[in-house]
């Protein structure tokens, strides 16, 4: 087939994506590079942290089976499933750091960081790619100013509090790692269509859909909650790349995009079923006799609100919201969640004629988010600042794409005064978060600090209480670790493992008798409790 034959059967929106400009000058590499070293600079502090007490101990310090590239290492990533999760190319980062650094944290912190850095700058000429695109060559923006806006953008995703968690969390190396196979994948997705309608371009476009999949398929081995991103491309093709919409669903051209799509969809499974099977192996997934619909349904709409409020007012952040074990769909802040869910979501629909890239930065922002909000239980928390790291790309995106189209008009209309007013708002909006950002890394300096402050923002979290006193009991500073067993016990009455600690810092302070009935107590409450088993039995005592 000709070039011109090809041409023919292209769609009006890849013929107009073909024709938009290219952006040049030295402002190109400059912009991005002072946003990787702006990024770097901003988490540095964390090079100086521990391994913390969650996580990280079994991941890292237990751990034997990541350390090396051998064989045997190599065989246990791909084929294991440690602490319920399936991630055989984070596990090859580690141990390629652990084989240039040992057991030294600097090496698995700089990482996080590099990735984070590196996702910076994927970001930003993604949004320069689709703010591009979502103008169209009819009327574009200036240059300059398009730049100026991905970049605030960009810097406002890289540097805001809510990153701290997945950036300097040696456990959350996946995070970082995913999102930058995720984030190159959508950028070859792009210039697939960029490239398709040139000379010779057929070849090249079909390079460009194959390197897009094959990096899905990577940020699938660095974290299984990538399966959602078929979806976020087919929010895409709706807008701004305008492949899909009211009279394009089922045409020809169509087809070849859901044929796209269920590509990408048919690398999944195996993933999936691997990841179910790590779950099953730990026990991880919550049942809904333990956490009911109508709890389910109140934590989805609190997370749905969570992060966009926090994304707007970064306060109180903690590396721990404990999901409580008895939550009222009732209560204020689940009704007034789901209020604000309701009427947020009519009016994105009311208004997507007028501002159709709010709309698909929400839908993008709901399906990322799907997997961790609640629909499928995992784990302690109820919201993470972690799963804010993808989801809330949109959110940065439009505010960058708001300060390149006040920056236009102002440009166009030579007043000035309305562009720089944007960008020094902009700019004071970057330094604050900046500050705030390298505070929350210290945060997670060691486990004392991180436990310190997630009962400083939740005082009654049985989780932070038992391991305030897992800290304290391995100082033998026994009195203090048994106020803190008591109160986790207090507040989650079946919380074993606080049960046998408290009979093990009873006992070594001369309380036998006590300590014993809180070993049988830990074996009441979780027959599998291996600990408080093996107590009694050192103690020659009889197990039930």
């Amino acid at each position: 087939m000709s070039s011109k034959q090809r041409r023919s059967l292209a769609s009006p929106a890849e013929t107009a994506v073909s024709q938009l400009p290219e952006t040049r000058g030295r402002l190109r590499w400059a912009l991005p590079a002072a946003l990787a070293v702006l990024t770097f600079l901003a988490f540095a502090g964390a090079l100086g942290n521990e391994f913390v007490g969650w996580d990280d101990d079994r991941n890292f310090i237990s751990n034997l089976d990541f350390r090396g590239l051998s064989s045997h290492n190599l065989r246990w990533m791909f084929l294991g499933f440690h602490a319920g999760h399936y991630q055989p190319l984070a596990w090859l980062i580690h141990g390629a750091v652990y084989t240039a650094c040992g057991m030294d944290p600097v090496g698995y912190h700089l990482a996080g960081i590099v990735f984070h850095a590196l996702n910076a700058v994927l970001f930003y000429f993604l949004s320069l790619a689709l703010i591009r695109i979502a103008r169209g060559p009819e009327r574009p923006l200036p240059e300059t100013a398009l730049m100026i806006g991905a970049w605030f953008g960009a810097a406002l995703f890289a540097l805001h509090p809510l990153r701290v968690e997945a950036v300097v969390w040696a456990t959350e190396l996946r995070d970082t790692l995913s999102a930058t196979m995720l984030l190159g994948s959508a950028l070859c997705y792009v210039a697939r269509l960029r490239s398709g309608l040139r000379p010779a371009g057929a070849r090249r476009a079909s390079l460009w859909l194959a390197a897009s999949w094959l990096l899905f398929v990577l940020a699938l081995m660095s974290k299984v909650i990538a399966v959602v991103f078929p979806l976020i491309l087919l929010i895409l093709d709706v807008y701004p790349l305008r492949r899909l919409g009211p009279r394009q669903w089922f045409t020809r051209e169509a087809r070849r995009v859901w044929l796209e799509k269920a590509l990408f969809a048919a690398a999944a499974p195996p993933f999936l079923y691997m990841l179910s099977l790590a779950q099953r192996s730990a026990a991880a997934i919550v049942d809904l006799r333990e956490y009911a619909l109508p709890a389910r349904l109140a934590q989805i709409a609190y997370g749905l609100a969570f992060y966009t409020a926090k994304t707007f007012w970064p306060s109180n952040l903690s590396p721990l919201y404990q999901l409580n074990a008895a939550l009222n769909p009732l209560e204020a802040r689940y009704v007034a969640s789901a209020a604000i869910v309701l009427v947020a979501a009519a009016l994105l629909v009311a208004l997507r004629r007028r501002c159709p890239g709010a709309l698909a930065a929400a839908c993008v922002y709901g399906v990322t988010l799907a997997p961790v909000i609640g629909v499928i239980q995992t784990g302690p928390q109820s919201v993470a600042d972690r799963y804010s790291y993808l989801s809330c790309l949109g959110w940065a995106m439009l505010a960058g794409w708001a300060i390149a189209a006040i920056l236009a008009r102002s440009m166009a209309s030579r007043r000035f005064a309305r562009g720089l007013a944007a960008v020094a708002a902009a700019t004071a909006a970057v330094v604050m978060l900046t500050v705030l950002t390298i505070g929350q890394t210290r945060v997670w300096r060691n486990s004392d600090t991180l436990w310190a402050r997630v009962l400083q923002v939740e005082p009654g979290s049985p989780l932070a209480h038992y391991n305030v006193g897992v800290l304290l009991l391995h100082r033998e500073r026994y009195n203090e670790a048994i106020q803190h067993f008591r109160i986790a016990l207090a507040v989650q009455p079946s919380y074993s493992e606080a049960a046998n600690n408290l009979g093990i810092a009873l006992y070594s302070i001369g309380r036998q008798a006590e300590g014993i009935s809180y070993f049988h107590q830990a074996l009441k409450l979780d027959p599998n409790n291996e600990m408080a088993r093996r107590n009694l039995a050192d103690l020659h005592e009889p197990i039930p």
